[in-house]
C-alpha cells in the first residue's frame, strides 16, 4: 500500500473514531434545535469544552433583535449566548441545583456580565427552571454543531 493511501486511510480512520453523534436520550421537543446533524470531530476547537458557572437570561425586551447569526432573538426558542463556543454550537445545559438538563444552540455573543458563563433565553429558563431567580450554577457541555442553514 502506497504511503498516500495509509496516510488518507489513517486520517479516516481517525475521524471516524472521533466523530460522535448527539446523545439520543436527550430529552427534545418540538422547540429544541435537533441534535441530528450534530458532529465533534478532532478538528473541531470546541470538542471537549465543558465548563461550571453561573447562567442567566436574556429580557423580553430583546425579543426579535439580530442576534450575532443575523436571526432574530426568540424568546421562545431554546437559544444561547457564549462568549467563545462557535456560533452554531449546540451545547448541553444543567442546572446543578435541581438537575435539570436541555440542548440549547449557540446563535449569540455574550455574555457581557462579569462572573457569567452564559445567557440562556427565556423558554431555557423555564426549562431549567430558574426564571424567578434569575441566575443559576449551570454545567455546559458541548455537544457538537448544527448544519449550517440554508
Amino acid at each position: 500500500m502506497r504511503p498516500t493511501y495509509r496516510a488518507a486511510l489513517a486520517a479516516l480512520a481517525l475521524f471516524t473514531m472521533t466523530s460522535a453523534a448527539a446523545p439520543a436520550d436527550l430529552p427534545q421537543s418540538a422547540d429544541e434545535p435537533s441534535t441530528a446533524h450534530a458532529t465533534c470531530d478532532a478538528l473541531d476547537a470546541a470538542c471537549g469544552y465543558e465548563a461550571q458557572g453561573v447562567a442567566s437570561y436574556y429580557a423580553r425586551m430583546l425579543h426579535g433583535r439580530p442576534t450575532a447569526t443575523g436571526e432574530a432573538y426568540d424568546h421562545a426558542a431554546l437559544t444561547a449566548a457564549h462568549r467563545t463556543l462557535p456560533l452554531g454550537s449546540l451545547v448541553e445545559v444543567t442546572n446543578t441545583t435541581n438537575g435539570r438538563a436541555i440542548v440549547v444552540r449557540v446563535n449569540d455573543r455574550g455574555p457581557f456580565v462579569r462572573g457569567r458563563l452564559i445567557d440562556l433565553s427565556g423558554a431555557s429558563a423555564d426549562a431549567l427552571d430558574f426564571r424567578q431567580a434569575g441566575v443559576a450554577q449551570v454545567r455546559v457541555r458541548y455537544i457538537g454543531r448544527t448544519a449550517p442553514r440554508v
